[in-house]
């Protein structure tokens, strides 16, 4: 489980000591996941299957010395991957600036006083800060307090849990009422 814990003072951990517990691999470790990268983008519409058909039949139409019909069919591939590429990387790019803008934040106590970070930047031991409308981002022990958590995300129980200083709160779930401090532990 874990050695240190903050429940006496809820002062947090200092600067250092998050540094110290990242570097030894401590950090929150959830990926955000994005959109597709460009690659991705172009193999998905370069490599479909209507692209491969018209590809090939274009090219039996080379060998068949058929090159006016074998330009069509390579020109309606290339005009359905210069479509299909134009469409998806500038939705592409409004997704990211979107996700840029919204991108989630946990309130921490780091030195004593109360810090938004990335939720990459969490570590073991952290001491979080959860309101009405925040998502639990790890596993805890709550520290102080009374919420009332939805954990449908995680159970399919459409009814919220009510959470008191002492017990677990899982990674996934949603403050609903209430406010407390949260150690985090797994």
């Amino acid at each position: 489980m874990y050695k240190e814990s903050n429940v006496a003072q809820h002062q947090g951990l200092t600067s250092a000591e998050a540094a110290r517990r990242a570097a030894a691999g401590q950090r929150h470790s959830t990926r955000f996941e994005g959109t597709r990268s460009y690659s991705q983008i172009f193999r998905a519409n370069f490599l479909g299957t209507i692209n491969i058909s018209l590809l090939s039949i274009g090219f039996a139409l080379v060998l068949l010395e058929l090159y006016t019909d074998a330009l069509i069919s390579a020109g309606i591939v290339i005009i359905n991957v210069a479509v299909g590429l134009f469409q998806e990387i500038r939705a592409k790019r409004r997704l990211d600036h979107i996700a840029l803008i919204n991108r989630p934040k946990v309130t921490v106590i780091r030195d004593g006083q109360e810090t938004d970070i990335l939720p990459t930047d969490t570590v073991l031991g952290d001491v979080m800060v959860v309101d009405p409308g925040d998502q639990i981002i790890v596993d805890g022990l709550l520290l102080d307090g009374k919420i009332e958590v939805d954990e449908s995300l995680l159970t399919g129980e459409e009814d919220p849990v009510i959470r008191t200083a002492g017990m677990e709160v899982s990674s996934g779930s949603i403050c609903i009422t209430g406010r407390a401090h949260i150690e985090a532990i797994r």
